[in-house]
């Protein structure tokens, strides 16, 4: 009896357009790729700062948004 094996991998930084959502808290979350980015609890007004949600393992991703359009990304994760 033989068996085979299909391995099936998807690139998830790339195929996906960045969804705003909220946590299971209520707080608002950017869905982008495989990645969660939360707001900076310092983010007043129109432009709105964005961090990895593993930003408290290292990781430096970030996004910036204006009126919820995003105008700088930094999407290097170290995870």
């Amino acid at each position: 009896m033989s068996f085979l094996l299909l391995l099936v991998t998807y690139n998830y930084d790339f195929c996906e357009e960045p969804m705003f959502t909220t946590s299971r808290f209520g707080k608002p979350v950017i869905q982008y790729g495989r990645y969660r980015f939360n707001k900076r609890s310092d983010s007043k007004g129109p432009r709105m700062g964005w961090t990895c949600t593993k930003v408290s393992t290292g990781c430096r991703a970030t996004i910036v948004t204006v009126n919820d359009e995003i105008i700088k990304l930094n999407n290097t994760h170290n995870h």
